[in-house]
């Protein structure tokens, strides 16, 4: 407020002096409302090179995103623009509406979830709608950035949300996505987009049972298997034999690896978060290549896993 007030105040003394001035046609009542206000400084200020083009009282030099057309163009000026969706969500995932109806034209496992730049393929299994692809966005849903943390200490350390990719290898991020800590899956902001969540314990119980496992065996602990459920869910991989699933429901669970403080485990074994809090400890799904299961356990929260949308 004393800045709004001193600038005011410049503005002031400044139209003051050019008033007095010979051949100055200006005017200080850039908005023409009768008083000085916060648009007359805007204008004003815009002398000098910088300008607020959508008027939310916020500069272009330090706004994200200035377009009108974009639903968040008053909002968060460190957030980038989003758009409404086909059935009006701000940010949403909607990309087809045709009848107006209000409900989205989508059809899981054939149409794909465009989000944050990438196009993640979907799959339909009993009456659950799951991403067939690891999450890899590094946003949050509302567009802040979710930090990449590469030290090992502060990794370890951390009770902030964080991710990384296996190695710092571009090839491992675009084959199996990124891995977060689960301080990035419990963020309010969300990892996955607007009608979509990472999945409960309970969601991969109904899953597990959706594909054969008894209800009975799936709520144990440890790798569970009544029918080899685990392999039904893993991809087929030719260049990794010993990933030897039958992907048989179009799941493609991927050996992804971990994070602990090191990288470990890529190619043979992965892990997704829950998202429910367990504290100190965090439930999660395990799949390894030496198991025809599915594991369900928990993982200290500060490792980097996998996550899926559900």
């Amino acid at each position: 407020m004393k800045n709004l007030f001193a600038l005011l105040l410049c503005l002031g003394m400044t139209c003051s002096l050019l008033a007095q001035a010979p051949n100055m046609d200006y005017d200080p009542d850039w908005d023409g409302d009768g008083s000085l206000g916060v648009s007359d400084l805007l204008g004003f200020l815009a002398l000098f090179g910088d300008f607020d083009t959508d008027g939310d009282g916020i500069w272009d030099s330090v706004d994200q995103c200035v377009d009108m057309e974009a639903c968040n163009f008053d909002s968060n000026p460190s957030v980038p623009c989003t758009y409404l969706d086909a059935i009006g969500i701000c940010g949403g995932w909607c990309q087809s509406d045709e009848n107006e109806d209000g409900i989205c034209d989508f059809t899981c496992g054939v149409d794909s979830i465009a989000y944050h730049g990438y196009s993640y393929a979907t799959v339909q299994i009993g009456e659950q709608c799951w991403f067939s692809e690891n999450s890899r966005n590094l946003h949050y849903a509302n567009g802040d950035e979710i930090p990449t943390v590469w030290n090992t200490d502060e990794w370890t350390s951390s009770t902030e949300g964080a991710q990384v990719f296996y190695n710092a290898d571009s090839a491992y991020l675009n084959m199996y996505g990124r891995l977060y800590n689960w301080y990035a899956v419990d963020d309010a902001r969300g990892l996955c987009p607007s009608g979509w969540h990472v999945p409960t314990d309970d969601d991969f119980i109904v899953l597990e049972v959706s594909i054969g496992m008894s209800e009975i065996e799936a709520g144990f602990t440890g790798y569970r298997s009544t029918d080899g459920e685990g392999d039904k869910l893993k991809s087929s991989m030719l260049d990794s034999p010993s990933w030897d699933g039958t992907n048989e429901f179009g799941f493609s669970i991927l050996p992804a690896g971990i994070r602990e403080g090191s990288f470990s485990y890529v190619g043979g074994h992965t892990h997704q978060w829950c998202s429910e809090p367990d504290s100190p400890y965090q439930r999660t799904r395990s799949f390894d290549s030496s198991n025809a299961g599915v594991g369900r356990g928990w993982m200290y929260k500060h490792i980097g896993l996998s996550v899926r949308c559900l």
